[in-house]
């Protein structure tokens, strides 16, 4: 049986396949359910312990908290197959203490990984992270 796909689903794929390192991209192999219809399922690498995890890992830099400053992060992190974090990248341009704060306390959390038709997978996935007096 022939799988169809709309152009939104199509272009969800797309940009999920864009996120992996060319070179570990994960093939999808569905196998069609006793209906004869492929399925294909795909689950979002993640903070082990979720986002409070993450904050409890969190120190807030000392010289924008003594000047009140606040600010929040868009983090992009690349997690491998292996769960580890291979890259963090930041949206926009944000103050060196609150990005430097921000990735060792990405650094110190365990991730799960992505994964693909029960396959692990490496998987980009952005993290909003606050700063807050």
């Amino acid at each position: 049986m022939r799988l169809r796909f709309t152009t939104p689903l199509l272009m969800i794929a797309l940009l999920i396949g864009a996120g992996c390192s060319s070179s570990q991209k994960a093939q999808p192999t569905s196998q069609p359910n006793s209906n004869g219809i492929k399925v294909m399922t795909q689950t979002q690498a993640a903070i082990v312990g979720g986002m409070e995890a993450l904050y409890r890992q969190l120190s807030y830099p000392s010289q924008a908290k003594e000047n009140g400053v606040e600010a929040t992060l868009e983090a992009n992190v690349l997690i491998n197959r292996d769960s580890r974090v291979e890259q963090i990248t930041f949206n926009g341009n944000p103050r060196q203490d609150f990005a430097t704060a921000a990735r060792k306390a990405l650094r110190n959390v365990t991730f799960r990984a992505g994964q693909r038709n029960g396959q692990p997978i490496d998987m980009y996935i952005t993290i909003p992270i606050a700063f807050r007096l």
